[in-house]
């Protein structure tokens, strides 16, 4: 019991001095070496000031989970002139469709339709044209769904193509190995927005954020908070606050 004692005093004293290689003998005078199998890498950073920023994106973003020293920098969502697109599209076909109907139900026309049926007319171009508002709406729904957020530890995204699915992709900020944009088109160069891509590193795999909102503004800051994350840094508030800016919930 006292060579067992003895043996841990001398252990926690090797380990008070940051000894690599820790070597020890016991009573019988035979030496015994502990190597360390591995050191755990402590952020760095003001406890109080992940405090605050974690306490800050629960309170704006209340939809993300983030652990309890994790905090949201960069939240994205698609630019809008892809759902004003949807909409010039949607209004386009509306007014075909009520030009049809003023043409068939209240202008002279040579189609020999009963004045008795033209109500049933109305209320067909009338369901059809509520079918198609249904449709815009649930466009916008389904558009506003694609999301992409930038924590210091993570990447997330949301997918949303319809509005019976949605994929949930994460990335840890480590794993990314390039962060590339592309712009295509005068609309894309015009209105200043384009794809963003993140490549990670042994799978070969890469995520895109199609329809991003200054893609180059924003590929330079994800880079910034990458090499961070990768050199276990805590984000400056200089580049914190610029992420609260470029951000929209």
């Amino acid at each position: 019991m006292n060579d067992k004692q003895s043996l841990a005093q001398k252990f926690e004293e090797k380990i008070t001095q940051n000894g690599q290689n820790l070597t020890f003998e016991n009573n019988l005078g035979a030496p015994i070496q502990v190597q360390p199998v591995m050191q755990v890498e402590v952020p760095v950073g003001d406890p109080r000031v992940i405090k605050t920023r974690h306490e800050q994106s629960v309170k704006t973003y209340p939809d993300i989970t983030v652990d309890e020293d994790e905090y949201v920098v960069l939240s994205m969502r698609r630019h809008s002139l892809g759902y004003l697109l949807n909409i010039i599209f949607s209004a386009f076909i509306g007014v075909l469709l009520i030009s049809a109907w003023i043409i068939i139900c209240f202008m002279p026309n040579p189609l020999p339709i009963p004045a008795n049926f033209k109500p049933q007319i109305s209320l067909i171009f009338g369901s059809i044209t509520l079918l198609l508002i249904i449709l815009t709406y649930v466009n916008y729904v389904v558009y506003r769904a694609n999301r992409f957020v930038i924590t210091n530890e993570r990447a997330i995204q949301w997918i949303s193509n319809t509005i019976m699915s949605q994929k949930k992709q994460v990335i840890n900020l480590e794993s990314i190995e390039d962060i590339s944009y592309s712009r295509e088109g005068i609309l894309q160069h015009l209105f200043d927005y384009g794809t963003v891509k993140l490549s990670t590193v042994g799978d070969e795999s890469t995520y895109t954020f199609p329809f991003s909102p200054n893609p180059d503004k924003k590929a330079e800051f994800l880079s910034d908070i990458v090499e961070a994350a990768r050199e276990n840094q805590m984000l400056s508030d200089k580049l914190f606050e610029e992420g609260v800016k470029m951000s929209v919930k």
